[in-house]
């Protein structure tokens, strides 16, 4: 009897292993097992990210970053210390109302310094500045939102005859294309 005891001890023991064997097997075929996990890998997280949902397929997929947003920006031709006269409408992205910003005595914006501190103060999500160079001092204007988003639009009524007279020019890159652009990828050969 002990030794039947002990055969039936050991058929017990290994028809637990056996069962503990077949749950494994199945648990290893399942879709959603531990073989079927999808994982996201990029060579550069700051740059791509991604996550993987339970029952995404299983791939590769190629990104390429092809330029990074710009942020938009304007400069005026060097000014004297007294602006011309008028005003210029100014607005921030591609659905904003423009803002018209007078240059005159009455708001104190006749001089660069005095333009720059009421732009400054009406928060359009635009900052203002003077940049002095040796061909003399410039308003510059940059947007605080890069992309599209951001994009500056300028109409110039100052001078005699509202004709331009700070000569606004539209910020370039070194290709000449005007900043205030979206950044460009491209996946899997498709550009977004």
């Amino acid at each position: 009897t002990r030794r039947s005891s002990d055969l039936t001890t050991a058929l017990t023991a290994i028809q637990s292993d056996l069962t503990a064997f077949q749950t494994t097997v199945q648990a290893l075929s399942d879709s959603l097992g531990a073989f079927g996990a999808v994982a996201v890998e990029s060579n550069n997280n700051s740059v791509v990210s991604a996550t993987a949902a339970s029952g995404a397929a299983l791939g590769t997929h190629a990104i390429a970053v092809n330029s990074l947003a710009t942020t938009s920006a304007y400069y005026s031709k060097p000014l004297p210390s007294t602006l011309p006269t008028g005003g210029f409408d100014l607005s921030v992205g591609p659905n904003s109302q423009a803002v018209t910003i007078p240059v005159d005595s009455a708001d104190n914006t006749t001089t660069l310094n005095g333009l720059v501190t009421y732009i400054n103060q009406l928060g359009l999500g635009v900052t203002a500045s003077v940049l002095t160079d040796s061909s003399g001092s410039r308003l510059s204007l940059v947007s605080q939102t890069s992309g599209t988003a951001g994009d500056l639009t300028i109409t110039d009524h100052t001078g005699s005859g509202g004709s331009n007279g700070m000569g606004f020019t539209q910020a370039t890159d070194a290709q000449g294309q005007a900043l205030g652009a979206d950044a460009s990828i491209t996946v899997d050969g498709i550009d977004r």
